[in-house]
């Protein structure tokens, strides 16, 4: 029996159909590689992955692909990037066999291989050198979707695959914000997407919380980083802030060099009635039960108040312990030693 039979045997007896027509469907995409095509392409890859177990190997496959091809859409309008476009077709087509055929087969031990790996640094130098021709010539806000999406890829090694699929989604959908983080959230509740975390859901209060602005210098908070390195690994993460983006990204430049921490709520996630604003954390779209609060503003919890922690504001103080006080006290909820509500309640006057 040839080769090609042999894989179409096997197709029909472990693909259902819905599968194989979306195989084809993306090869029919690829084929066109007309205008638009990103966006539906995406849909199809988180299809194949809700399916298949994607171990790390392969999620940097999907994501080379997926950010070709928004780099493909957005060249149509570069200016003498004909070269370019056609490069990231030729690569884009040798990558999707190398996917489709590891997909049928369900392999889950996908080993990196130097011919795939040599022709995705091909597309992200290709990349490189498209953002190199937007910072030269470029002026148009279209052709900066093209450096947030290389940021997007740059911090992919530490970002579920999931949560890495919706910030590229939101790069397509959503109008284009000056960082790169709101593509992170959504613009309208639940702001928090479901990326298969399961984790507990720690929001943190930035301001007179971990960092306080003196003068034009941020000073951090005595073990803000290490309360932050400790607990990325046990909770979901979130910054809640009612600082603008601006302001609250080049704090976080210093309390979070690394960027763990993704999901960002600025000012225009914050809730208002009447003269008073306060953080919901029932827009976060994530079980209350499982979700903690950590500001100096015990008002900013007032629609929860069991789920938040209020901790000491803090201006400048070099001996405060407040932070590794609480990262132990936070670790046995993690640790599921002490419920999220049972840990707001003894630490009440914090």
């Amino acid at each position: 029996m040839s080769s090609k039979k042999s894989m179409i045997k096997f197709c029909k007896k472990n693909f259902n159909p819905e599968i194989l027509l979306t195989l084809k469907q993306m090869n029919e995409i690829l084929t066109k590689s007309s205008s638009g095509s990103a966006l539906k392409y995406i849909e199809h890859v988180a299809y194949l992955v809700s399916l298949n177990s994607v171990v790390k190997d392969n999620e940097y496959y999907y994501l080379a692909v997926i950010s070709s091809l928004i780099v493909l859409d957005l060249s149509e309008n570069l200016p003498n990037s004909n070269d370019h476009a056609s490069s990231i077709r030729k690569n884009l087509m040798y990558l999707h066999n190398f996917i489709t055929k590891n997909t049928i087969k369900c392999s889950s031990n996908i080993k990196p291989n130097q011919t795939v790996t040599g022709i995705i640094h091909n597309m992200l130098n290709t990349q490189k050198v498209l953002v190199k021709l937007i910072n030269a010539n470029g002026q148009s806000i279209l052709y900066y979707k093209v450096i947030i999406l290389t940021r997007i890829l740059q911090m992919m090694s530490d970002t579920p695959f999931l949560l890495s699929l919706t910030a590229m989604k939101n790069l397509v959908e959503k109008n284009l914000s000056s960082t790169i983080f709101p593509n992170y959230t959504a613009n309208s509740a639940p702001y928090l997407p479901d990326y298969g975390c399961d984790r507990y859901t720690l929001v943190l209060d930035l301001d007179e919380t971990l960092v306080h602005k003196h003068e034009n210098l941020f000073l951090l908070r005595p073990g803000a980083k290490e309360f932050i390195q400790l607990l990325k690994d046990h909770f979901e993460l979130v910054i809640f802030t009612a600082s603008s983006p601006m302001h609250a990204d080049q704090a976080l430049k210093i309390v979070d060099p690394d960027n763990f921490i993704k999901l960002r709520l600025y000012r225009d996630k914050i809730s208002v009635s009447g003269r008073t604003i306060y953080k919901d954390l029932s827009l976060l779209g994530r079980d209350l039960k499982k979700t903690i609060l950590v500001d100096n503003l015990a008002e900013n919890f007032k629609v929860q108040p069991d789920n938040g922690i209020c901790i000491e504001t803090w201006v400048g103080d070099t001996m405060d312990t407040k932070l590794y006080d609480l990262s132990g006290r936070l670790m046995n909820v993690a640790q599921n030693l002490i419920s999220a509500q049972d840990l707001a309640t003894l630490m009440k006057g914090f």
